[in-house]
């Protein structure tokens, strides 16, 4: 039993060293790779700690709180990781999920709206929350993750002016009845620049707002 405990224990040993010569603590991506390589039963609290103060975001697909262990996710580590990530919010604990976290988790990454939940979505702060989240969205999502009581009225039309300015593609979230061809002139006008071969923002314009103008701008 302790020869195979051994073995086991040697064979991880090795494919750490094996992964630290691919990935060195100068890569941005170390810490994750490290505890996930790891595995959750072998981490330890200090080792988290400096997991969550050292690692370095370079790609918010890679969400440091996938990695790692539940028992150490305190609403410290949850805090510094959203704040650094928001589509972190994926993986605090509920009881840690609240407005304030949310909060924050947006202000870093619009997407994470989708991580809000519904209870703080439709509570005091709310609307405050979703706007923060559409003017910080970095793929143009936030606005489709916005409960359909905000999207009214003057309130709806600030929120979605702030979404198509802050990323183009918001504006297919948009309520066809709040499309006007000056919010689609800012949409076009605000696409991401690395983004014009995915999908012209064009197509979702409706027919009532096309214009010549808007042809030759998504051109």
């Amino acid at each position: 039993m302790e020869d195979g405990l051994a073995v086991r224990s040697s064979g991880l040993i090795e494919r750490l060293e094996r992964k630290s010569e691919v990935i060195g603590k100068d890569n941005p991506l170390y810490w994750y790779f490290h505890l996930k390589e790891l595995g959750k039963q072998a981490q330890t609290k200090e080792m988290v700690d400096e997991a969550i103060n050292g690692f370095v975001v370079n790609n918010s697909e890679y969400t440091i709180l996938k990695v790692i262990a539940k028992k150490y996710l305190t609403r410290e580590v949850c805090e510094i990781a959203v704040s650094k990530n928001g589509l972190n919010l994926k993986y605090v604990p509920g009881q840690y999920r609240k407005r304030a976290m949310c909060l924050a988790a947006v202000q870093s990454d619009g997407g994470a709206l989708r991580e809000v939940p519904e209870r703080i979505l439709l509570g005091a702060k709310g609307y405050e929350i979703c706007f923060t989240a559409v003017r910080n969205d970095l793929e143009g999502r936030a606005l489709s993750f916005v409960p359909k009581c905000y999207l009214r009225g003057k309130e709806g039309k600030a929120l979605c002016e702030a979404a198509v300015k802050a990323n183009g593609y918001a504006l297919e979230y948009v309520p066809k009845r709040l499309i006007t061809k000056q919010l689609a002139k800012v949409a076009i006008e605000s696409t991401p620049s690395d983004h014009y071969s995915y999908c012209p923002v064009l197509l979702f314009v409706p027919k009532k707002c096309m214009s010549e103008e808007l042809v030759a701008l998504s051109a």
